[in-house]
């Protein structure tokens, strides 16, 4: 496509032809960045340098793919034109050097194997170790264990699964050697020492401004100070129940305005230190539980490395880069050879790279502390770096820049935006001005500055940009939906209705896109395009693995393989492809059957009938090429019709299937062992991700994540609403990488009230900086989102409060704000609901069965047998029992008040097991949950639901139903198993099983998303249901 001379040619044609100057290029959204690389490595071709002297770096393979063509193509045009240098190049285009980073990194290691010292046939693969592997590898390492007294007590404490799930993440640290990068006692020490110096002279000053030592406030001010010091006394084994009081001491609700000169100010010092010392709290008796952890998971982590670094005939992607730097930057050999070999790097996309891949190009391109000029071009955008969560360093970006620029590099801008309407870029400058000066000051080190585009001459006007404001909930409708749930469906509809409206004036379903957050309502589209007839595609999507259709053919695949494997025998009977219902399985277990292969009486005849069928499949795949197997498995099995039959996502659900059988027939999977490690997330080092789903014939509306759409544009955008609350910062090991920081979670309970789970020295303060850094990169990415369309922008947006960190607050501060200052750039319309057809049903509560919620489910049996492992005790179960009746009753605003109140009833219940009940109850309150219990409202205890099976009306209970604060519907479960036993894993595999099936049940009863979580009081530990 031709257009006029952009205002910012000159600067353009200076970029270009620069050769004695590195060149650092600020490109904004839809400027041309990939046409300016390509004319960049033409230009200096035909200025004299080979080919095969430059290195041209991007992002993603299809980026390389499609620079590399473009090249090609801009190379043959000026060899048409006469050009020798570019027809010389263009016959060594094939092998130049354009790929991505791991890409650039590979082929430095292959093709200078003799320094590098690795396989130059080596593989690669996602992670080091899949789950099995590292539970092999640690089970083996502790039986050759000879502990010491330190050893004993760190495992004692923490439980050995928590050391080898730190272990696990040290490993994938590189980085991450020793006890100085997460401290100690002494770091704990100067925790207490730096949090005395900073608010014990503030406390001190603003306790002298009371008149009067009888306030209540000036009281608990003097606790406070004296708490402190008593503290520090004590470290490095500071008292839990003097941090625990120290923490409650400040009450902000007392002192009288007539004692205080400033009561506000008292209360704000006072109030602060109280805060920050809350936050303090989980650390200051971790120093030695850190320094013992190195001992335990340290030495593992390091034994891993060891034994994976061994093995040069494999690398996983992040040993690519290790290794490569690793190599360049040793003796100085193979950083002088691709010194001499190169005369140019060229690096597309650089505000998206990591610390360690600029060291990489810095390790040879670097002389007497700089690059020299003329070697290097660098194009970026930092208004676009939004992969923080793959290790991309805004910091590193911008000191790298700082660095070209103060050597003396070419700084420029390219302004011209050829993408999008004249109307959408003035929305742009208007949002994107306010949207990055709103920016708080913790964001300052991870944030950076708007700089505006303009659009391209002779660009169409286009329509304003639509701003669809979200409606509230209707009156009265709060105890059948969630509200997140309710906008989802809500938005759904008019997305269907807006294409249904395009589609009939001429549209194309591929001019349409739908950009969401991760892990948002993705279903309620889904489904709402499947009602509405329209094809479309999913970006790719990370429950994979865990959709129905996905996991019950691994488990097929399983049982097919290993007869011995119980439980895949019974979730094989049960799924997609049998459907058996669980009277007739558990029947079948009763009888004595334990797999298919025996033909034992009283299985009943379903069961008879599949076991017959699965020894013929057996048969099959042992004999079978894979692909014959699989169409025949699928073709003579009623899964396919069951999903026909269900008209649920039957689409996505059936692209999926059709995926795995293209990967097996293009010999992309060999065997059936291959695929069940494929499938298998315990097994599988790769992360296989659900296929985009375009139909055959015609094109398809998109429905994808932001982070997804980078690079990508289309006619019609529409932008889903943003998430409303911000997830914490979680994981066994945390860090912050770039300045080599790391924490740990040691999943045990201090004792200390909320926020109780004992860490590391440096988790609050990875927090705090992890919490700055996640606010910067949401405003990158609502930039990057609306940056997207080229005629016409939707943004649909649900009115927040000020002051608020989340999403969508950032969103819709910004939009009040762009309107304010240039109320011409947007329209904001209300967005009328329209008529939904999701299902609505009496609100929770403790109903009789026949009040229950009644979901059809044809041809499926929702909930699973739950199969004991060998050595299950029943004394375990009956202790289970009486914490759930307990938990039943118990007064959840006063756990402890309401156990003692009942003290004499509860022992004669409970007899010599009361004080472990008692414990396990207290634990739930005690732990940190993933929600907030405090400000939920109990839908119900205990709550009967009833689920309509082909063998008829089931009854179904759940522990806990309750709605979270943000409006969802969550479903716990207590369990007070010991999960360092042997074939725990067993056990917790089972109840996440029957866990899904009731978040499944109720997902549908309520037509809403459900979340699910087993809480394990024992452990003070909540996993998550997915």
């Amino acid at each position: 496509m031709s257009f006029g001379r952009p205002p910012d040619r000159r600067i353009r044609d200076a970029i270009l032809t620069e050769t004695e100057r590195n060149v650092t290029v600020h490109a904004g959204a839809g400027t041309g960045k990939t046409t300016l690389m390509v004319e960049r490595v033409v230009e200096l071709v035909k200025s004299g340098v080979p080919v095969d002297r430059l290195a041209v770096v991007t992002f993603t393979d299809a980026a390389a793919a499609e620079l590399r063509l473009r090249i090609r193509q801009r190379l043959r045009e000026e060899s048409d034109g006469g050009s020798a240098r570019c027809r010389t190049a263009l016959g060594g285009i094939g092998s130049a050097w354009i790929s991505t980073i791991h890409g650039f990194a590979s082929r430095v290691l292959r093709e200078y194997f003799n320094l590098t010292g690795v396989d130059p046939s080596f593989t690669t693969t996602e992670t080091h170790f899949t789950p099995s592997d590292l539970d092999r590898e640690w089970d083996a390492w502790l039986m050759d264990l000879v502990p010491g007294p330190e050893e004993l007590e760190v495992m004692g404490e923490t439980g050995t699964g928590t050391q080898k799930g730190i272990a696990l993440g040290i490993e994938q640290r590189r980085w991450l050697s020793s006890v100085d990068h997460t401290g100690d006692e002494e770091t704990v020490r100067e925790l207490v020492e730096e949090f005395m110096a900073v608010h014990g002279p503030r406390v001190e000053k603003v306790l002298s401004l009371c008149s009067d030592p009888g306030d209540k406030l000036f009281a608990r001010g003097v606790e406070f100070l004296e708490g402190l010091e008593c503290l520090a006394g004590q470290l490095p084994l500071p008292d839990p129940v003097l941090i625990d009081s120290i923490g409650r001491m400040v009450h902000l609700g007392c002192g009288s305005a007539a004692a205080w000169e400033d009561l506000d100010l008292a209360k704000s010092v006072l109030g602060e230190a109280r805060d920050r010392f809350r936050e303090m709290a989980v650390v200051l008796g971790s120093g030695r539980l850190t320094r013992l952890t190195w001992k335990v998971a340290g030495v593992f982590a390091e034994e891993l490395t060891g034994k994976w670094d061994a093995d040069r005939s494999r690398l996983s992607y992040d040993d690519l880069l290790h290794f490569a730097l690793r190599a360049v930057a040793g003796d100085g050999r193979l950083a002088g050879l691709l010194a001499g070999r190169f005369d140019h790097v060229l690096i597309d996309e650089f505000q998206d790279t990591s610390r360690e891949q600029t060291e990489l190009f810095l390790a040879f391109m670097q002389e007497g502390g700089g690059i020299p000029g003329g070697r290097m071009t660098i194009v970026a955008d930092d208004k676009q770096s939004i992969y923080g969560w793959r290790n991309a360093d805004i910091e590193t970006y911008n000191r790298f820049r700082r660095g070209l620029e103060e050597g003396g590099a070419l700084s420029a801008s390219i302004t011209t935006n050829f993408r999008s309407t004249v109307s959408i870029v003035r929305f742009i400058n208007s949002f994107g001005r306010v949207l990055f000066s709103d920016r708080r000051p913790e964001e300052e080190p991870f944030s950076c500055d708007y700089s505006p585009i303009e659009a391209r001459p002779g660009a169409p006007e286009g329509d304003a940009v639509r701003v669809l404001r979200l409606p509230s909930l209707p009156e009265g409708s709060s105890k059948n939906r969630s509200e997140r749930s309710w906008l989802a469906s809500v938005q759904a509809d008019w997305f269907a209705g807006e294409v249904l409206r395009g589609l009939g004036t001429g549209g194309r379903p591929e001019d349409y896109a739908l950009l969401l957050r991760a892990g948002t309502h993705t279903h309620a589209f889904v489904d709402a395009l499947e009602r509405a007839g329209i094809p479309y595609r999913v970006g790719a999507a990370r429950d994979f693995l865990r959709r129905q259709e996905i996991a019950d053919l691994r488990e097929m695949v399983r049982c097919l393989l290993y007869p011995g494997d119980r439980m895949a025998w019974v979730h094989t009977l049960r799924s997609l492809f049998f459907g058996i219902p669980d009277d007739q399985v558990t029947e079948a277990l009763r009888s004595g059957a334990d797999g298919y292969l025996s033909a034992t009486g009283g299985q009943g005849t379903a069961v008879f009938s599949a076991n017959a069928a699965l020894r013929s499949l057996r048969n099959a795949i042992l004999a079978l090429p894979l692909g014959d197997f699989l169409t025949e498995l699928l073709y003579t099995s009623p899964m396919v019709p069951v999903i026909c039959a269900t008209g649920h996502q039957v689409s996505r659900r059936l692209g999926n299937i059709q995926h795995l059988l293209e990967l097996v027939v293009s010999g992309v999977v060999h065997s059936p062992m291959e695929l069940l490690e494929l499938l298998d997330e315990r097994l599988s080092p790769r992360k296989p991700e659900e296929p985009p789903r375009v139909p055959v014939e015609g094109g398809a509306v998109t429905l994808t994540t932001i982070h997804s759409a980078k690079g990508l544009d289309w006619k019609h955008v529409v932008l889903a609403s943003m998430p409303v609350r911000r997830k914490g910062t979680s994981g066994a090991v945390i860090s912050y990488d770039h300045g080599r920081m790391a924490a740990f979670d040691f999943g045990i309970c201090s004792g200390n009230g909320e926020g109780c789970r004992v860490r590391s020295p440096y988790w609050p303060q990875i927090v705090g900086i992890e919490k700055a850094r996640e606010l910067a990169e949401s405003r990158r990415l609502v930039y990057v989102a609306v940056t997207r369309a080229r005629e016409t922008l939707t943004i649909l947006a649900e009115p927040v409060e000020k002051g608020g960190d989340s999403d969508a607050a950032i969103l819709w501060s910004g939009l009040e704000r762009a309107l304010e200052e240039d109320p011409g750039c947007m329209v904001i319309e209300d967005l009328v609901p329209e008529e939904t057809s999701a299902p609505v049903v009496p609100a929770p509560g403790r109903t009789p069965p026949s009040g229950g919620a009644a979901i059809e489910t044809p041809g499926e049996e929702l909930f699973p047998v739950d199969p004991s492992p060998s050595g299950w005790r029943s004394r375990g179960a009956e202790l289970g029992d009486l914490v759930h009746r307990v938990m039943e009753k118990m007064d959840f605003g006063d756990p402890g008040g309401w156990l003692e109140r009942n003290g004499a009833g509860l022992r004669e219940l409970c007899g010599p097991d009361l004080d472990r009940v008692r414990g396990f109850c207290l634990s739930f309150f005690r732990m940190e949950l993933p929600f907030d219990l405090a400000g939920s409202r109990i839908l119900g205890r205990e709550y009967p639901y009833i689920v309509s099976t082909p063998a008829g009306p089931r009854q179904r209970y759940v522990d806990l139903l309750l709605r979270t604060p943000d409006g969802v519907l969550t479903v716990v479960d207590y369990k007070t198993d010991d999960l360092d036993l042997p074939g725990s894993e067993e056990v917790v595999a089972g109840y996440m099983e029957t866990q899904r099936g009731y978040v499944s049940d109720l997902d549908r009863a309520f037509g809403e998303e459900v979340r699910g979580y087993l809480v394990f009081l024992r452990h003070c530990r909540a996993m998550e249901v997915r």
